[in-house]
């Protein structure tokens, strides 16, 4: 289902959660180290006549941090409290949450100025841009299905 599926506020929130985690969680955890890692060795091999993008991995390192850190917190009290049913008790770890989200809506629009809106500086960057577009559209659609469906839901108690 989509994120787009009505579908999604409809059935029961532990079916929501474990779909978070399962389309999310666990390919963020694994996706993130990867670019951090291409990213550190495309600058350190980067050819200095091409205006390659300065900054690049350190960035990504900040946004992994960002994002297990963010994962975590989720794993290990929201959604515990969300599949208790004590999901309307869990004001303040929402706007943690949401405040979250925030920071990383800021360190994909960082990453987007350092790459120039993922505009290549030379064709061996091509597969970096190509997996940093993907990783920000899936980021995007993680935060976008937590803020509008998860956490409406579960701070309306239906469950």
């Amino acid at each position: 289902m989509s994120i787009n599926s009505s579908n999604w506020t409809e059935q029961p929130l532990s079916e929501l959660v474990e779909h978070i985690r399962q389309k999310y969680h666990v390919s963020l955890r694994t996706e993130i180290p990867s670019l951090v890692e291409l990213a550190t060795r495309l600058e350190m091999e980067q050819d200095q006549e091409h205006a390659c993008p300065s900054g690049l991995s350190e960035l990504l390192h900040d946004l992994q941090g960002a994002v297990e850190s963010h994962l975590d917190k989720e794993e290990q009290i929201l959604f515990p409290l969300i599949l208790a049913g004590r999901g309307s008790t869990a004001h303040m770890p929402v706007h943690v949450m949401m405040k979250e989200h925030e920071d990383q809506y800021g360190l994909l629009r960082r990453i987007r100025r350092t790459t120039g809106e993922f505009s290549l500086p030379n064709r061996a960057w091509s597969g970096l841009y190509r997996s940093l577009e993907r990783l920000e559209a899936e980021i995007l659609e993680h935060i976008k299905m937590e803020n509008e469906i998860l956490f409406p839901r579960a701070l309306s108690a239906e469950e």
